[in-house]
């Protein structure tokens, strides 16, 4: 078991330990079924369900490494797309509403 100390990641103030061994693609992919669940569910991973209220334990979802790796990869995808994709479609014509009121010529009052 590797642990990476404060002073290897460069930090000079004392804080915990972090076990390399707890960080693997099923449990980054456990953390993305909890906050994305309709991604597994595109997979066709089967998630165990819980009543949000419910005092019962999480039950953990089952997946090999080719689910996790799967699952995470498109996380990246859906987060990459979500940063160049606009999220509303540009209208150019905003005002075609007011068209009918609109001035199609300009008139001089008081010399301006």
């Amino acid at each position: 078991m590797k642990c990476v100390t404060p002073e290897e990641r460069g930090q000079s103030t004392l804080s915990s330990t972090v076990n390399l061994n707890d960080i693997n693609v099923v449990n980054i992919a456990r953390e993305v079924c909890s906050s994305s669940p309709h991604l597994a569910v595109e997979l066709g991973i089967q998630l165990p369900y819980r009543h949000p209220y419910s005092n019962e334990p999480v039950v953990d979802v089952e997946l090999n490494a080719t689910q996790a790796a799967a699952l995470v990869q498109l996380k990246i995808l859906e987060e990459i797309s979500n940063s160049f994709e606009p999220k509303f479609p540009v209208e150019e014509t905003v005002w075609d509403f007011a068209n009918g009121n609109l001035a199609t010529e300009t008139r001089t009052v008081n010399g301006r």
